[in-house]
């Protein structure tokens, strides 16, 4: 099996007290099923807490406590599980986040999640453009999905031509996609998240702002490009399931685009966490990257 990754990835550490967002909180845990065979072995004081604390119903998950904190996060923000029986105690989704994983015929791509803090610095304030690192080998193939990859690294190498101007390159990656950005207003484009699913009022209250700010223009620097190179990354590899490549490629330079449009109203000084907030209302959103993978039938 070959694992692709960006040379980034291992450089993550979950910085645990010090995260001013904690995955912890406002997030619905599910449990896997050997990790819920785990707890239910474990006794004393912590395997009790474990049987109060785990709903059995739908997808066996914890049942958060007041401000939607999980039951086993203490006053420091620290895991009780962790500090009781070690990092190895964790169930799937707490051991993985933030990474996320695409599945392809003979390969396995991960990366980091801009949905944490922590992640979303490493991944903005990369010094050089992203570089893929490759283990193992690629056993078999399809030959869709060898295209799509073809496709995706293609553009990948353009967004990363930091010798060009950030707007040439994403004009370059329209054009070998057959593609036009949509013509719209700050206004308008604030109008249409708006529609979305939200969940956090931050978020919302960035766009209302964007929505008065019509004179708004952004002013890419050189870490737009490095969201770019992301949002290429991790969102096109899976035209090789749906074949929604031109909505993938739209979807990664849109995305990019409103992270801009928004530091240009709030600050470039908030783009950590205007990136964290979109990655979390909209890329962990089905629902909304389902809607803006198919922006067409939106507009």
């Amino acid at each position: 099996m070959l694992n692709v990754f960006p040379d980034y990835y291992k450089s993550f550490k979950c910085i645990s007290s010090a995260c001013r967002h904690s995955c912890c909180v406002g997030w619905e845990i599910d449990i896997d099923e050997k990790s819920l065979h785990k707890y239910k072995q474990l006794g004393g004081d912590i395997g009790a807490k474990l049987e109060k604390n785990i709903s059995l119903e739908d997808t066996p998950h914890f049942i958060l406590g007041k401000g939607e904190r999980c039951p086993f996060l203490n006053g420091e923000n620290l895991c009780e599980l962790i500090l009781a029986c070690g990092e190895d105690v964790l169930c799937d989704i707490c051991r993985d986040h933030p990474r996320f994983r695409t599945f392809l015929p003979g390969r396995t791509e991960t990366g980091l999640g801009l949905c944490c803090e922590e992640a979303a610095r490493i991944i903005i304030d990369a010094e050089a453009p992203m570089t893929l690192i490759y283990e193992g080998k690629q056993v078999e193939s399809d030959d869709y999905a060898e295209a799509v990859i073809a496709l995706r690294d293609e553009l990948l190498e353009t967004a990363n031509d930091v010798s060009r101007p950030y707007s040439e390159r994403v004009n370059s990656i329209l054009s070998r996609c057959h593609l036009r950005f949509p013509e719209k207003t700050p206004s308008q484009w604030a109008e249409l998240f708006l529609s979305l699913e939200r969940m956090d009022d931050e978020w919302t209250a960035l766009l209302e702002k964007l929505r008065e700010a019509d004179t708004a223009k952004p002013e890419p620097d050189s870490r737009i490009g490095n969201l770019l190179s992301y949002f290429i990354y991790r969102h096109v590899a899976g035209a090789a399931d749906d074949g929604n490549i031109q909505g993938r490629v739209l979807f990664a330079v849109l995305s990019t685009y409103m992270i801009n449009l928004l530091c240009a109203v709030h600050g470039s000084d908030k783009i950590y966490d205007i990136a964290r907030l979109y990655s979390a209302e909209v890329e962990y959103s089905e629902e909304n990257t389902d809607k803006l993978m198919n922006l067409q039938k939106l507009l």
